[in-house]
């Protein structure tokens, strides 16, 4: 969905207004302290595994359901808000691009703090699917961002995920 953080489709997006029904903008683009780099190999995969999960639980009848969940940004280990940057990679160097403002507030908004990680997850395994539109569904899992262009309300709804954490408590 990262191609919803630059123009044109950014102009668009207010709170809230990032849902899974979107058509998909795979290929985040950003730059890495040396040079604009994009993920559509990244997007691709997990566009395609939201897609052969999706047709398997369809296929099936229901007998197997599934949750894709659209993970947010999350860092390896201690996941601290303070240290999410452009590049990726707490703690790496990153240097001012034509776009570094903005992509580190893209970054910020859809942080997944390791609690809330946990529970989307947790939330995810134990839902009732019986509540779901269809035996697949696709959600979308961050923090309490506010602020994001994220919609997690249906993630609340479908799965009865409840994030706890906002990034914005912890950085200004």
């Amino acid at each position: 969905m990262g191609q919803y953080k630059d123009t044109p489709l950014a102009d668009s997006l207010t709170p809230g207004a990032l849902t899974t029904s979107l058509p998909p903008g795979p290929g985040t683009r950003w730059f890495n302290g040396r040079e604009t780099v994009q993920g559509f190999a990244y997007a691709a995969s997990k566009l395609m595994g939201e897609r052969a999960c999706l047709a398997e639980a369809h296929r099936s009848n229901g007998v197997l359901t599934a949750v894709c969940v659209r993970i947010g940004w999350c860092q390896p280990g201690e996941n601290r808000p303070e240290t999410i940057n452009t590049s990726g990679l707490p703690g790496e160097e990153t240097s001012a691009g034509p776009d570094t403002e903005r992509d580190l507030a893209w970054f910020r908004n859809m942080w997944l703090s390791n609690r809330d990680f946990a529970a989307v997850i947790e939330r995810a395994l134990l839902a009732d699917a019986r509540a779901w539109p269809q035996p697949g569904i696709v959600v979308n899992g961050m923090s309490k961002n506010r602020g994001m262009a994220w919609d997690i309300e249906s993630t609340r709804r479908l799965i009865g995920y409840d994030p706890q954490d906002d990034i914005w408590d912890h950085v200004g």
